[in-house]
């Protein structure tokens, strides 16, 4: 993806609860970083091109200022397989579209954090894949506090996701998201000064 040989495009993931948005904010800081949620709702904005080609496909709910009714829409999506299926076909091609114009852009290192990163295989895309990991008490925890989701919803999410365990297999770095955000910090500063070693 890299068009400048020293620059590094870090693909960031990790299951829900892990603290990825936490890390990706941490190294904004020192870093470009976009979130593909960001670009997913840029592109679900009236007369862009993910909300104009969802609604010609019958697949997206307005409301009544003309944009999209998320609440809707995902009850449609999630009802039925073959919509999630065709939802995600449309989108999901450009956002990785938007992901790698906004990677080719940058002339320094930079972070996109990607929620299905392994589960899209989308490795090849990254100079290096950072995964961030959680025990399941904190990351539930944390999810519940944060997000507003029930302990048993969240339990169910994480039946269909990859396991950790997968994830830290696939990934050229793991970060341990347990302790204090001192030790956060420690790995990340570890992370960076090695990314060009």
């Amino acid at each position: 993806m890299s068009s400048l040989s020293d620059k590094k495009v870090i693909g960031l993931t990790g299951t829900m609860g892990s603290g990825k948005s936490t890390i990706r904010k941490l190294l904004s800081d020192r870093l470009a970083a976009i979130d593909c949620d960001e670009l997913s709702a840029r592109l679900l904005e009236p007369g862009n091109k993910g909300y104009e080609s969802l609604k010609e496909a019958g697949m997206l709910y307005v409301d009544p200022n003309g944009f999209q009714d998320k609440q809707k829409t995902a009850e449609l999506v999630f009802s039925n397989p073959k919509y999630k299926k065709q939802y995600e076909g449309i989108l999901h091609p450009l956002i990785l579209e938007e992901m790698d114009e906004w990677a080719n852009r940058q002339t320094e290192d930079c972070v996109i954090e990607v929620p299905l990163l392994f589960e899209l295989n989308l490795q090849d895309r990254f100079d290096e894949t950072w995964t961030v990991t959680a025990s399941e008490p904190v990351a539930l925890a944390r999810t519940k506090q944060n997000r507003h989701i029930d302990i048993e919803q969240q339990l169910a999410r994480r039946k269909h996701q990859m396991p950790d365990s997968l994830k830290i297999e696939l990934a050229d770095r793991v970060i341990t998201n347990d302790g204090s955000l001192n030790d956060l910090k420690a790995q990340l500063d570890v992370l960076l000064e090695k990314l060009h070693s």
